[in-house]
């Protein structure tokens, strides 16, 4: 009783100076509980030991350059931070549990890369903002993947991964996309970043085939089809029948038109049943025709050169049409071919030291993926 009342805060009778030594005591005693619940964690594996003696040693002398990082464990990933340089190197090595975990080959990712993974159980866009992916990340991926990949036809327990990048931590701007696999319907796809040499960014999948390809199968983003291609078709218009060697894809008005392959335009007016249109020359003889525009892209005149993607004009009703739509048309040798179904022509595959510098940059991205 004695003891108790002297400790009181109201009787205490020691000066203000024991009182804070007191306190400072209290901390002591939680810094060493923090201490021995910290080594339990690193026994178990949930933490990662650094010799701090060792870099106070280096930073003693100045000689670190990159001072090691502390590894965190994260649920799910099971990834640690690490140098970028020592990733790529080869010299990282994941932390004791990832090691202990067979089912996961994950090795430690940059700080300021990432992963994001998701099984489908609703849309790939509902997925894909619910894992983490954002609208431009997702939009960026709907186009790369556009001639591989069907979109509207994932099914139940599909599922994707995207590895991604920053340039730096602090930034704000869009995730760089360094790889994509997608897994629809029991058929894999896997589709890898190269940076060549003088910096430009393609795509291709793991054996080298380039997904930049040498033509779009659609020159605008679709409602559906108006009318497909036909020899023999009645026309809305005369009432008749005869052919439509064309792809009528409905659109809103003032939709973007693009050219769907690289090439020179050799016709750009009004042209009677067509209005407004465009006619484009591509290499190997094949030409395009686009119809029905609203209007033309500011600065196109018959002998300017386009390329893949660009936008030539905007959707539109003019000519002989009864709803807005682009009327698309796709010849080899003058031969009108079905732009839904017809072989398109690709890009050239990676070959020779360019290859061998492609499979060198992938194999740092191929061991993150599962």
């Amino acid at each position: 009783m004695v003891i108790k009342k002297t400790f009181r805060l109201t009787d205490c009778r020691f000066s203000a100076e024991l009182r804070y030594r007191q306190v400072l005591r209290g901390i002591g005693v939680c810094g060493i509980i923090s201490l021995l619940i910290t080594a339990k964690l690193q026994e178990n594996g949930h933490l990662v030991s650094v010799d701090f003696s060792a870099m106070q040693s280096l930073f003693a002398h100045g000689t670190v350059v990159n001072p090691p990082q502390i590894s965190t464990y994260i649920p799910n990933n099971a990834v640690a931070v690490t140098s970028i340089n020592n990733l790529l190197d080869g010299k990282a090595t994941p932390p004791s549990h990832v090691v202990a975990n067979q089912a996961s080959t994950l090795k430690a990712l940059p700080l300021n890369w990432s992963i994001i993974n998701g099984t489908l159980k609703h849309s790939f866009t509902e997925t894909a903002l619910k894992a983490g992916l954002t609208k431009a990340e997702i939009n960026h991926i709907k186009l790369l993947l556009s001639n591989q990949i069907d979109f509207n036809h994932f099914k139940t327990n599909d599922h994707f991964q995207v590895l991604l990048a920053r340039d730096n931590l602090t930034s704000k701007s869009l995730r760089d996309i360094l790889a994509i696999e997608i897994v629809q319907q029991k058929t894999l796809l896997r589709v890898f970043q190269y940076r060549s040499a003088n910096g430009t960014i393609r795509y291709y999948e793991a054996n080298g085939h380039s997904l930049n390809p040498g033509f779009l199968r659609y020159p605008t983003h679709s409602l559906g089809i108006g009318s497909g291609f036909s020899m023999n078709r009645l026309d809305p218009i005369t009432g008749h029948y005869h052919s439509h060697p064309a792809i009528d894809f409905r659109a809103p008005m003032g939709t973007p038109i693009v050219a769907t392959g690289s090439g020179r335009i050799n016709f750009i007016a009004s042209e009677r049943g067509y209005g407004n249109v465009v006619k484009i020359t591509h290499p190997g003889h094949i030409s395009t025709l686009y119809a029905h525009m609203k209007g033309f892209a500011k600065g196109l005149h018959r002998g300017s050169l386009v390329k893949i993607g660009q936008v030539i004009g905007y959707v539109g009703m003019t000519g002989y049409a009864t709803g807005p739509h682009v009327h698309y048309e796709y010849r080899v040798k003058g031969v009108p071919y079905n732009g839904l179904t017809v072989k398109l022509p690709g890009a050239t595959p990676l070959t020779g030291a360019l290859k061998q510098d492609f499979l060198k940059q992938i194999s740092v991205y191929q061991s993150y993926l599962r």
